[in-house]
């Protein structure tokens, strides 16, 4: 067994643990799945045709006593004194339980599916450069007293998605299925995941009619971040059908549900999904020996699967999950609840008294540094604020100051981004200087607000993400409708969006707009030309063109559009009025010309329509409507 080799390993930073279990899902694979830290503390996960079956950590953590006495089964004396007897009889805690009619096997077993689903949680938060190897067909748990608890995968991968997915990915996914309406598979089971009443709210309404995820957060059925993780479940694991004929990913036990999991005693099984991301309380602790040293040591590559790092014999570590790993709605959480915890009422009171002064102070006293500090200094002081005023960081006992948790991190957020940016800072200490008054004070602020919504949009924009793009974009034009840069963004951000030729004429008058109160710029004036091209007036594009290029004579697209129409002036003349001989090569420079920069969206391009018949000739297939 020892000279097994895994059939694929990768990292958590290129593959997390949530799409690995996905694809063994989809593959029905049998084996098991050996995670080792960058500290050699080595995990293991058994998974049956995909499902995760038993999983031994590296250290004792999501202990079956705390869950018990979370869950109101069994009291902190009870667990204590079963403890000490299971360690005497080298039995297994659950079992002590179970012979004394503690509890009874169904609530075990639920039990037990609980502690699966958190170690997973736990194991999902490891840092990035952590190495995971998969074992076909090889159990590396084999010896292990513990029996198979399996538990719904899909309940797993929900599970993971609320508390772990990488939020990037989740935005990524929301903006490429923006405006596109929902529909389920024919063959999905969105009941198999364990979503809660409102969540299972979301499930009817995408039943009874596809939306969009727009639509669906008009509805406020849930939070606008738990639908958007709801979403990325459904499409990694394709229960929506974007018409790609690929089935569902699913499991063969289709009558497991949340209901399997454990919930409070004297709860209705209901309430699932609220009552287990409740903060655990702490207990003694549970029987749980380390992983078995027959672990193989993970090799640092191998021929199928990305490279990981070189990995040494294994000892004993305490495995670091992310911070934020219970950060998210709906996460299992395990983090302490008695509000008798002195470090609990000292942050308490510090929340308190912060939101009650941020109203009175300026930037610098927001973020505690003073008016010389460096943009070192202040980024600083905003990762130390970040940490202690996070809305995600509050523990559970802290919940009920949410609202001015959130209040004061986009003070410090404001003024970290202010007073970072050498530009904005200037600014900030001229119009502070300058405007005593609060209105005067506040125009400042939104002008501040503007510019960092502006530069959002920009990288959005470059990135491909336009619903986001406009959203930051929309924001800037609010809070400072006077910038010309801003109205030519938001116009032509709207012209890359499908569906908008017949708003060009008024976008190409806003971009106008734009180059009259801010001739200088050469971006907004390329706008224009883009405009112009897509609504046939050549002449007029080709002029902007110059003027960019009497500018900048660097200025690479300006040049090739002037190269480009130049090129086809004169075969236009030689060839007005006359059919092109059969032979002539027409087809290669209809293609070349018809195509935009490089920098222009995907959208751009789709809702360029075919050329007119009556725009004939060399220098209307350049430039076609």
């Amino acid at each position: 067994m020892s000279n097994a080799q895994p059939t694929a390993t990768g990292t958590f930073g290129k593959t997390p643990l949530l799409h690995v279990l996905v694809s063994l899902l989809e593959r029905r694979a049998t084996g098991t799945l050996v995670v080792e830290t960058t500290g050699s503390a080595r995990s293991a996960l058994w998974l049956e045709s995909g499902v995760p079956t038993k999983m031994r950590l590296a250290s004792p953590q999501a202990r079956l006593g705390e869950i018990l006495i979370e869950f109101g089964y069994v009291t902190r004396d009870v667990a204590a004194e079963s403890y000490e007897h299971a360690q005497a009889k080298a039995q297994l805690f659950g079992a002590v339980l179970l012979a004394a009619n503690v509890i009874d096997s169904e609530t075990l077993a639920q039990a037990l599916r609980l502690q699966l689903v958190r170690k997973l949680v736990v194991t999902s938060g490891l840092p990035g450069d952590t190495v995971f190897g998969f074992y076909e067909d090889v159990d590396y748990l084999s010896k292990w007293r513990s029996g198979p608890t399996p538990v719904s995968p899909l309940v797993v991968v929900w599970n993971l998605a609320r508390s772990c997915a990488d939020e990037t990915s989740v935005a990524t996914m929301a903006d490429r299925i923006a405006g596109h309406p929902l529909r389920f598979h024919p063959m999905a089971k969105p009941q198999s995941f364990g979503f809660d009443r409102q969540q299972l709210e979301v499930v009817d309404v995408l039943r009874k009619k596809p939306q969009t995820l727009d639509a669906l957060n008009r509805r406020g059925l849930v939070s606008p971040q738990t639908l958007e993780r709801m979403v990325y479940t459904l499409t990694i694991t394709r229960q929506l059908d974007f018409g790609r004929e690929l089935s569902p990913i699913d499991f063969d036990n289709t009558a497991e549900r949340f209901d399997q999991l454990l919930v409070p005693r004297q709860t209705s099984r209901s309430s699932f999904p609220a009552a287990a991301i409740q903060a655990p309380s702490p207990a003694p602790p549970t029987v749980q020996p380390r992983v078995p040293d027959a672990l193989p040591i993970l090799p640092s590559s191998t021929g199928n699967a990305p490279e990981a790092p070189q990995t040494a014999p294994m000892a004993p570590a305490q495995m670091k999950p992310r911070a934020a790993q219970a950060s998210q709605p709906g996460a299992i959480d395990h983090r302490p609840t008695t509000n008798n915890d002195p470090q609990l009422k000292e942050r308490r009171r510090q929340i308190e008294a912060t939101s009650t002064a941020l109203a009175g102070q300026d930037y610098f006293e927001v973020l505690g540094i003073g008016r010389d500090a460096p943009t070192q200094v202040a980024h600083e002081a905003f990762l130390k604020l970040a940490k202690l005023y996070h809305p995600d960081r509050l523990p559970e006992a802290l919940s009920d100051l949410k609202v001015q948790a959130t209040k004061i991190f986009a003070r410090v957020s404001e003024a970290h981004q202010t007073l970072t940016d050498p530009l904005k800072r200037k600014a900030y200490l001229d119009g502070s200087k300058s405007q005593a008054a609060d209105d005067e004070t506040e125009k400042v602020r939104r002008v501040l607000r503007a510019a960092g919504s502006f530069q959002k949009a920009e990288v959005l924009f470059k990135k491909r993400m336009l619903a986001a793009a406009e959203l930051e974009s929309n924001r800037a034009l609010e809070d400072d409708p006077e910038q010309p840069d801003y109205l030519a963004l938001y116009a032509w951000i709207q012209s890359c969006k499908s569906d908008t030729e017949a708003r060009l004429p008024e976008l190409l008058k806003m971009v106008s707009d734009a180059v009259t109160r801010n001739p200088a710029s050469e971006k907004n004036r390329y706008y224009r030309v883009q405009l112009l091209k897509r609504l046939g007036k050549i002449d007029e594009a080709v002029a902007d063109c110059r003027i960019i290029v009497d500018k900048n004579p660097h200025h690479v697209d300006a040049l090739r559009e002037i190269r480009l129409w130049e090129m086809r002036k004169p075969a236009q003349k030689s060839g007005s009025g006359t059919k092109p001989s059969p032979g002539a090569r027409t087809t290669s420079t209809h293609s070349r010309s018809s195509i935009p920069p490089s920098n222009s969206p995907p959208a751009a391009r789709r809702s360029t329509p075919p050329p007119q018949g009556n725009q004939g000739g060399l220098l209307g297939r350049l430039f076609k409507r």
